[in-house]
């Protein structure tokens, strides 16, 4: 997930974070709208994390939460393809 998509879906991302890091405030996240540096910073101040185990810990969760999203993905396009095939069979017939 590339920071750009991070600031896109901040507000979706921003619900994730408050439970993936309890210990951040709502004032906190809103301080942070999206800026992927300032979450880390929040995090290592929140929970006490050290720079490298926020930055780790934010990217694990972002590629985690792409893995879901290319899976729907790659469901739905599957969905999509198979509904396709079926009008076919249907009009051969």
């Amino acid at each position: 997930m590339d920071i750009d998509t991070i600031r896109d879906q901040w507000q979706e991302i921003r619900g994730l974070a408050k439970r993936w890091w309890g210990s951040l405030s709502d004032a906190d996240l809103d301080g942070i709208d999206g800026n992927i540096d300032r979450l880390i910073s929040k995090i290592e101040e929140r929970c006490g994390f050290s720079k490298d185990r926020a930055t780790q810990d934010v990217y694990v969760h972002l590629k985690d939460l792409e893995r879901q999203s290319l899976k729907g993905q790659n469901a739905q396009e599957a969905a999509d393809q198979l509904r396709i095939l079926e009008s076919q069979l249907v009009r051969r017939h």
